[in-house]
């Protein structure tokens, strides 16, 4: 079976009509660079909430807040935009795929938008929200997640 795989045009800017296609990871290419990020996490001494250890796939990563997916080293950060970057094709005039050249896009906020439209290739971000949902706040917060200690008066 094919993996997924969705065209994106860009609406914005000096590359607007620009299109591209979004290939979907293979599952364990996917675990391993989110577990690269857990790990880069967890190297700082934070803890993981129990489901993202239970689960460490990029829906957990996108469970985390952005105070710790700012934990995330810079070689792991680039190692995973760069293999997010490797699932978009440039789809010339012909309507042929060929690698994106860095004078392809000219953009940031392509290339920042190209990057989460192939994580949400990845992260059903809607089962997400649902789970956020289910879980309703109850007894005391877990502050082994805080960045930042907070006292009581």
């Amino acid at each position: 079976m094919a993996l997924k795989s969705v065209t994106w045009t860009a609406e914005d800017g000096d590359d607007a009509g620009k299109k591209f296609l979004l290939t979907r990871m293979p599952a364990a290419k996917a675990e391993s660079l989110a577990l690269r990020a857990c790990f880069s996490i967890m190297e700082k001494g934070i803890e993981l909430p129990d489901s993202v250890e239970g689960n460490m796939g990029f829906a957990a990563l996108g469970s985390l807040g952005l105070s710790h997916i700012g934990k995330i080293s810079w070689d792991v950060v680039e190692l995973i935009t760069a293999q997010l970057m490797a699932q978009v094709q440039y789809v010339v005039k012909d309507g042929k795929t060929r690698p994106v050249y860095d004078n392809d896009i000219e953009e940031v906020e392509t290339l920042i938008k190209l990057k989460a439209q192939v994580l949400a290739l990845h992260v059903d971000f809607t089962k997400l929200g649902e789970t956020f949902k289910s879980l309703s706040y109850q007894g005391e917060p877990n502050t082994s997640l805080s960045d930042t200690e907070t006292s009581q008066p």
